[in-house]
């Protein structure tokens, strides 16, 4: 992101900035393919999952180098 969009932009307010980063991120997780996820946009491959392989509807590591979460995962409401 930050050699992609934030290095490239001058921005003139902060409204000027949340366009430009929410215009780039809709571009990379709905257009731009990945190649880790088949060459396909994050949105495509998530939609062409079964359930079962996303259980809890989280985009789950293809072979990357993340570790796995050590506790699950709870909602802020359950926090609190």
């Amino acid at each position: 992101m930050r050699d992609e969009c934030l290095n490239e932009h001058v921005f003139s307010s902060l409204a000027d900035a949340q366009q430009i980063v929410e215009a780039w991120r809709i571009d990379y997780n709905t257009v731009r393919p990945h190649g880790r996820l088949g060459r396909l946009p994050p949105a495509v491959f998530s939609a062409t999952r079964r359930p079962e392989e996303q259980g809890d509807g989280t985009l789950r590591s293809i072979g990357g180098f993340a570790a796995r979460p050590l506790a699950p995962s709870t909602t802020r409401a359950e926090v609190l």
